[in-house]
Formats: C-alpha cells, sequence, structure tokens
C-alpha cells in the first residue's frame, strides 16, 4: 500500500532522487545528499496507513517507503511510468 501510494504522492524524479530523512546514510559515505521527500505527504502516507493497519510502526512504514526509493532508483528513466507522469503527460497535450 505504501509503495502505491508513493507513486500517487510523488513524482518520478522525487522517487529516483528523494529520501526519507535527507541525511547522508551509513551505508554509502560518498556521493551527493539526496534531497528529503515532503514531510508533509509522508505523514499523511503514515497517518493513512496507520487508521487502517493500526498495527503498523513508523518504523515499518519507514523501511517500505525505503525499499520502494532503493527500487526506484535503480530502474532505468526510460522504463519509469506512474499514475503521475500519465497525468504530467495528459496536461501537456
Amino acid at each position: 500500500m505504501i509503495s502505491d501510494l508513493m507513486i500517487i504522492l510523488f513524482t518520478d524524479d522525487e522517487l529516483r532522487n528523494g529520501s526519507v530523512t535527507g541525511k547522508k546514510s551509513n551505508f554509502i559515505k560518498s556521493g551527493e545528499l539526496k534531497k528529503q521527500l515532503d514531510v508533509h505527504k509522508v505523514k499523511a502516507m503514515k497517518d493513512f496507513a496507520q487508521d487502517i493497519f493500526r498495527d503498523v510502526t513508523d518504523e515499518i512504514i519507514n523501511k517500505a517507503i525505503i525499499t520502494k526509493l532503493n527500487n526506484f532508483s535503480k530502474k532505468p528513466k526510460a522504463l519509469n511510468f506512474n499514475a503521475g507522469s500519465a497525468t504530467r503527460l495528459t496536461n501537456t497535450i
């Protein structure tokens, strides 16, 4: 569910270049910092998920967000297509 919400709420660029905290990772010490995702959108996703699934913690949701960001950043740009992309495409035609 979190993955689906992220596709709706964030652009391809935000998913490809975003992070939960915007801070340096312990795993990757060098390189450019990724921009923090909009905290209001992330909070809205967490609140929505926790309203439906009472036992879901912030930690579980953060792991789902991180997994989606990692998977999305590995995809080639040409193959990325989500609902946000479709909306932007139809608005430009």
